[in-house]
């Protein structure tokens, strides 16, 4: 990547290496997909990057239809009534 002379610490133009990763995630019920990436020029510390970046993204679910919420509530074993007692 080239940086203009205006934003270097010595007034001219210079050219920066920079590391990127990307990722996609289709949703499934549409033609969607959600995009992350990470860009750096901090080429020294890339390998930290992108194991966090990767950590990052291995956590990610889709989610189709509906709230994550209502989906946790879903899957939540449901409580005796207040008040009833079981013998």
């Amino acid at each position: 990547m080239s940086l203009p002379a205006e934003i270097t610490d010595s007034g001219n133009p210079e050219e920066v290496q920079i590391g990127k990763i990307a990722a996609f995630l289709p949703h499934r019920r549409n033609a969607q997909m959600a995009f992350f990436e990470l860009s750096t020029p901090c080429m020294e510390d890339w390998d930290l990057y992108s194991e966090l970046f990767l950590s990052i993204v291995n956590t990610l679910e889709p989610i189709d239809g509906g709230s994550r919420a209502a989906d946790s509530h879903a899957r939540q074993p449901q409580s005796a009534s207040p008040g009833r007692r079981t013998p």
